[in-house]
């Protein structure tokens, strides 16, 4: 089968094109706007870009199926047009490009904040109500939302994987070249800038798990169906508590008061510019983003790793990010 995965130079797409090399029966190219960021990898790159409609076609040739895990990630509300251009345009020109080509399966990745999140303490799962009235102040989630209506409107035969938090180790060499693993959640634990915890809950991934349940999803998924991908449902307490524990440095002391969320949108913009993080981050953080994932396990034959094990990785991989003392 040969498969196109588009954000190729990507943590997750990295992961995704190196288990997908793994396979005897993957013909697999990659589509990136920056191919040399790439090194030299076992796969096919092809440099392409979903705001350029034309570029498309030459990538897409004798494509049996796309994996489609490009996008941009803001939170900022400056960002909110760039963030529709290449989620919403980007996955409608891709799919438009795709059916001309005649491809026959599309995996597109979503994620988990597109049905899973909400202001009180529950675990959702693929029946829950869309959130439109939760996420539609915050533009990376909201755009992520628009996409997926893009995709359900296709003739292809889709199937959404919708992972929560991404965390783990870089990928392995030799796509590892000239990358690193993002943990931005690890940022505000490291740097010292976190008194108190958030009030919400996260909910996060090992990305190799993730890259797993993207095999299942070319092979034997169900089209027109979605998946949730979570490895664990914390709150931001308990996760910083153990992240502080596992790298051996100061936890939060306490936990903010669930109001807290209201009052963000409420501060001057000189108290915001003290902030620790953007406003919109921070009412995130005050919401829970559980998510159950049996239907990825009982379909798709999919598990994950313990759960400790990828917080731990995941630290390690920030830490070698660190410049040297």
């Amino acid at each position: 089968m040969k498969v196109l995965v588009t954000g190729a130079s990507g943590f997750l797409g990295r992961h995704v094109l190196a288990r997908l090399a793994s396979r005897d029966d993957m013909d697999v190219v990659g589509l990136c706007r920056r191919p040399e960021r790439m090194g030299d990898v076992p796969v096919t790159l092809v440099r392409a870009d979903l705001a350029d409609p034309a570029s498309l076609a030459p990538a897409l040739e004798g494509v049996a199926a796309v994996v489609h895990a490009a996008g941009g990630v803001s939170h900022l509300q400056d960002g909110a047009r760039a963030m529709y251009d290449v989620h919403v345009r980007g996955t409608e020109e891709l799919l438009a490009a795709a059916a001309e080509a005649g491809v026959r399966r599309f995996v597109h990745l979503s994620s988990s904040g597109t049905i899973a999140v909400s202001g009180d303490a529950e675990v959702h799962d693929e029946t829950a109500e869309r959130p439109l009235a939760v996420i539609k102040g915050w533009p990376y989630y909201r755009a992520k939302l628009f996409a997926e209506d893009a995709v359900r409107s296709t003739e292809l035969e889709w199937v959404m994987l919708n992972p929560s938090l991404l965390l783990g180790p870089a990928a392995p060499a030799p796509f590892d070249h000239n990358a690193s693993a993002p943990a931005r959640l690890l940022d505000p634990l490291f740097a010292g800038e976190l008194p108190v915890a958030p009030a919400g809950g996260v909910s996060f991934v090992d990305v190799r798990d993730v890259a797993d349940a993207v095999v299942a999803a070319l092979l034997r998924a169900h089209p027109g169906r979605r998946y949730l991908l979570s490895g664990a449902n914390w709150t931001f307490a308990d996760f910083y508590a153990r992240a502080a524990r596992i790298a051996a440095i100061e936890a939060p002391v306490a936990r903010a008061p669930r109001f807290a969320r209201k009052l963000f949108g409420l501060l001057p913009d000189r108290a915001r510019s003290r902030l620790p993080a953007d406003p919109v981050e921070l009412q995130m953080a005050s919401h829970f983003w559980w998510a159950d994932s049996r239907r990825a396990v009982t379909e798709l034959g999919w598990s994950t790793r313990e759960p400790l094990e990828t917080l731990a990785e995941a630290i390690d991989a920030r830490r070698a990010t660190e410049p040297a003392a």
